[in-house]
């Protein structure tokens, strides 16, 4: 079977590390879809078909950026979350006491609250550049794993999480 089939999240040992993978199943049909309707137009409208095969060629970039990061898209562990993002490949670390909470992104995705600006966290450290950069990070519905889901393990990693017994 292939690896879409598995489970989308993967828990090891004692330090209960979670991995999460990106599901690009969806963006393979419009991907070939752009590069045969761009051959297409290639014979009868160069200009037209030459611009469906770059955008083609964009989405078989964006798909094997998600297949060289394989289950490593989204990493919990104890020390925090690693991400990295699939379009452009950046990548963040962010330690566990510095996620201040975790929600659903109404339609589609997750917002993680931060105590600093994101870029702060990213992958190599960068200071804010605008004022717009609050303290959250966005994880797409692209990856492997619902909302609903993800908001809950997220929640469970942070600091202060409640382990369900009482003092």
């Amino acid at each position: 079977m292939s690896s879409e089939a598995t489970s989308p999240v993967e828990a090891e040992g004692g330090g209960q590390t979670t991995f999460v993978g990106y599901s690009t199943f969806l963006l393979w049909i419009p991907t070939i879809a752009l590069i045969i309707i761009g051959g297409l137009l290639l014979l009868a409208a160069p200009l037209p078909g030459a611009c469906f095969i770059a955008i083609g060629a964009v989405f078989l970039v964006i798909l094997r950026n998600a297949r060289r990061i394989g289950e490593r898209a989204l990493v919990l562990d104890d020390e925090g979350l690693e991400y990295t993002a699939l379009g452009m490949g950046a990548q963040y670390h962010i330690p566990r006491g510095e996620i201040t909470g975790a929600h659903a992104g109404g339609t589609s995705g997750v917002w993680v609250q931060l105590r600093a600006p994101r870029s702060r966290f990213r992958v190599p450290p960068r200071d804010p550049r605008r004022n717009r950069d609050r303290g959250s990070l966005f994880l797409p519905d692209t990856l492997n794993i619902s909302a609903k889901e993800l908001v809950r393990l997220i929640q469970a990693y942070l600091p202060d999480a409640d382990d369900g017994t009482e003092a």
